[in-house]
């Protein structure tokens, strides 16, 4: 597809308005969020991250 041709209609994923249903399930999520104290969101974050970059370098890398 040229830059040229690409219209929207191309696109595999058309944002749209929240729904209720995904109000709803982002307030539970930030209410679970909430009552976690912030060092364990930390170490949770760490951990998280631990596994996510050696992952995201190895893609990196066999991209490249």
């Amino acid at each position: 597809i040229g830059v040229e041709s690409f219209t929207e209609d191309d696109m595999p994923y058309h944002p749209q308005e929240p729904t209720e249903k995904d109000r709803a399930l982002w307030n539970e999520l930030f209410e679970i969020v909430q009552r976690i104290p912030p060092h364990q969101l930390v170490e949770a974050w760490e951990l998280a991250f631990g596994i996510l970059e050696p992952a995201y370098k190895a893609q990196e890398a066999s991209d490249g």
